[in-house]
């Protein structure tokens, strides 16, 4: 299992960035897209640094180091990003990302859809997260 779906950064006027994480290293992690999916694209990988779990975290029992009265576990997290070129400014076009798992197995994800930046008075839904609470 893919640990989050993928997601779009930094689009261009010809493209988007494609990005997701796994728990496992794995390997020929690929953006598959177009009408098809028959376009593919392969990803950069990177192990994240520090990041960890702490108490409240879903990882049972925890076996990390005492920070001062909170248990914290580090984590191994890869990121993976490909750069999808040569699209089309109000074209949406279907992708999904595929990695291989330590296991040998394909997993992929669902089909979603994605664009370059979008054309100047073309219709937007934003959705605008904060952490800050």
């Amino acid at each position: 299992m893919l640990l989050t779906d993928p997601f779009l950064q930094n689009p261009s006027d010809d493209g988007t960035h494609v990005v997701w994480f796994t728990e496992w290293q794995g390997s020929a992690h690929t953006v598959y897209y177009g009408t098809d999916l028959k376009k593919a694209v392969p990803a950069a990988s990177t192990l994240m640094s520090r990041l960890a779990e702490d108490a409240d975290s879903h990882l049972d029992p925890q076996k990390g180091f005492d920070t001062g009265g909170q248990l914290i576990t580090p984590r191994k997290i890869w990121r993976h990003e490909a750069a999808i070129r040569g699209l089309r400014q109000g074209e949406r076009l279907p992708y999904c990302v595929e990695s291989i798992n330590t296991d040998g197995n394909k997993v992929r994800s669902r089909t979603f859809t994605l664009q370059p930046l979008p054309k100047a008075g073309q219709p937007l839904k934003i959705l605008l997260t904060s952490d800050h609470q």
